[in-house]
């Protein structure tokens, strides 16, 4: 995200996309996250997808967990390394926390992949740690568009006032 924050600032138009603040932390992130939440409307948390400090702190303080997972079996083995950790990091409030799977990296638009990726969700279950969202993000080649050009994908389709689109 560091990378892609500087893109978009580099941009001429940047004075006309959203206002985003992004900052690289480690280790204990509750704190921070609690200074945030603070000042901002959203805070959006992104740490890797293994055991680690980052992890189980931004677990504690959440309100909503989104979990992506790639139809592979990497990342199938690592959401069930996730569903452990959630089962076992303690809540800032009793039943606050809501936390969901979803489906990426899709491979293109088959429809026998998303099934057989949503049929693995509901079958494996991950101890009822997250529920399965209905959604499903493919990989398409305007989210390396967007990426490159410091932009989000909805404005690349989209843009705002002044903003001058990848693809027309």
């Amino acid at each position: 995200l560091i990378n892609w924050h500087d893109r978009r600032e580099g941009r001429e138009d940047f004075d006309n996309l959203p206002a985003l603040t992004i900052k690289a932390m480690s280790d204990n992130l509750r704190q921070s996250i609690a200074d945030d939440a603070e000042r901002y409307d959203v805070v959006l948390v992104d740490v890797a997808g293994r055991t680690s400090r980052e992890l189980n702190t931004a677990l504690m303080s959440a309100d909503v967990v989104i979990i992506p997972s790639a139809p592979t079996i990497k990342d199938n083995e690592t959401l069930v390394n996730i569903s452990a950790e959630l089962e076992d990091t303690p809540l800032k409030e009793p039943d606050h926390r809501r936390a969901y799977g979803l489906i990426n990296k899709a491979a293109g638009h088959s429809k026998k992949d998303a099934l057989e990726a949503r049929q693995y969700f509901a079958n494996e279950g991950f101890n009822g740690a997250f529920e399965p969202l209905n959604n499903m993000v493919s990989h398409l080649k305007a989210f390396d568009n967007a990426d490159a050009e410091g932009l989000g994908v909805v404005e690349v389709f989209a843009p705002f006032p002044s903003v001058v689109p990848v693809n027309k």
